[in-house]
């Protein structure tokens, strides 16, 4: 018990104390043998694969933004998810780090709103701002059902951190805190982008826009 507490501590220190909160349900789950399957690969090359899958579906989501803040004419946003989409993709031609995945997170919340906001105010939609937001909600969709089935992935990596020895631990602590990041972050986009597929599905019936299946699965999947 003396060697699990001690591991369960580095891997803790691994990450910035305000992070380690939101982590301690995760990685306790995974020391304690709760239902998080049992990771058997290299931490750190888990914790890169499980990075590189979260910015997949990251870009997914912010192309699906972009889309759809084109359709309601918020030209500041699209500007500001393009930016964020060339910074990603460029951070994915090497190794992602756990600052990239915190902006781009910042990104799709404060796009989430400002999409919600004007959908709010019922704006009339032309029929290629209908198709424009076709679009989004399909890949919207897409980036859902990518985050849901990153969760065993998730779950196989914090198992493997916990696992780490408290010197191993220390010396990787900057390699696996990005994995540790993602497996904080998973969860909380997967329910708030839920909430926003949820409105826009709503938004697109009421304007009369096809919902594509790819919104319909990742509804169903939640």
């Amino acid at each position: 018990m003396k060697k699990i507490n001690l591991i369960f501590i580095a891997v803790l220190a691994a990450v910035p104390l305000s992070a380690s909160a939101g982590l301690f349900g995760s990685v306790t789950s995974a020391v304690t043998g709760g239902s998080s399957t049992q990771g058997s690969g290299n931490p750190v090359t888990e914790s890169n694969q499980l990075a590189a899958q979260y910015v997949s579906g990251n870009l997914s989501v912010l192309t699906a933004q972009k889309d759809m803040a084109k359709a309601l004419h918020l030209k500041n946003q699209v500007s500001t998810i393009d930016a964020t989409i060339a910074s990603l993709k460029s951070s994915a031609s090497g190794k992602v780090g756990k600052s990239s995945l915190e902006h781009a997170g910042k990104i799709i919340a404060g796009s989430s709103t400002a999409i919600a906001a004007e959908q709010a105010k019922k704006p009339h939609l032309s029929a290629a701002d209908k198709i424009d937001y076709a679009k989004g909600l399909a890949n919207l969709g897409g980036g859902i059902i990518h985050y849901v089935g990153m969760k065993n992935a998730a779950s196989a990596f914090s198992s493997s951190a916990s696992s780490m020895s408290p010197m191993a631990a220390a010396q990787d602590a900057s390699e696996i805190a990005t994995g540790l990041y993602v497996v904080k972050s998973l969860p909380t986009s997967i329910s708030n982008l839920g909430d926003s597929l949820n409105e826009a599905v709503s938004f697109a019936k009421s304007n009369k826009i096809p919902v594509p299946a790819s919104a319909t699965k990742a509804l169903g999947s939640l």
